[in-house]
């Protein structure tokens, strides 16, 4: 049995507008009064990117870039002189919401939509550290290399996983209203 599958009517409604308010292919409009003076012109300020939106950034202590996209599944890592981006993990296992370094350099990642945890260590291959956490999201490292992880929008808690993927991630509390981001203090505490 086959879906069919709309557009949303907000997203064909301002569709509508938006062409309704151009001269195609002059790159210009005509302002709400239809008047020359209030014509605009389209220019692209920064060029787009392979991103598909941006969720999660950080710098390793080598001063490596990485950004990472639920919705293009992917990590890159980003020169931050040149801009320039190379894909560093791809779907499905590369979307990640956020990420995070550890002490001895492993990157972790949260799946938002796959409901998994992911930790790839210096030289190693990526580890399925957790899975079934619909809307895995904000994590971070201790100093000495504990891995928590929460659930926010799709779930709400906050997670203690292990970093190898050996252990069954800990539920450390629930219910507190969305941990959307989060790190550790030079206490030691969350």
């Amino acid at each position: 049995m086959s879906r069919r599958r709309g557009f949303p009517a907000g997203l064909i409604l301002g569709m509508a507008l938006l062409a309704g308010c151009s001269d195609p292919g002059s790159g210009k409009g005509s302002g709400a009064s239809g008047s020359e003076d209030a014509a605009w012109t389209l220019e692209s300020l920064v060029p787009g990117g392979p991103f598909l939106g941006v969720h999660g950034l950080v710098f390793d202590a080598e001063g490596r870039l990485f950004a990472g996209s639920v919705v293009g599944a992917t990590i890159h890592e980003v020169d931050p002189e040149t801009g320039a981006t190379t894909l560093f993990r791809g779907p499905p296992e590369g979307m990640a919401d956020d990420i995070a370094v550890g002490p001895d350099g492993s990157l972790a990642w949260t799946g938002f939509l796959t409901g998994e945890v992911w930790v790839q260590r210096p030289g190693g291959e990526p580890v399925r550290v957790a899975e079934g956490h619909p809307g895995a999201n904000s994590l971070d490292f201790t100093e000495d290399g504990r891995l928590f992880f929460t659930e926010v929008f799709l779930g709400d808690a906050l997670y203690e996983a292990d970093p190898d993927g050996v252990e069954t991630p800990r539920r450390l509390m629930a219910d507190k209203g969305g941990l959307n981001g989060f790190d550790f203090g030079p206490d030691g505490h969350l």
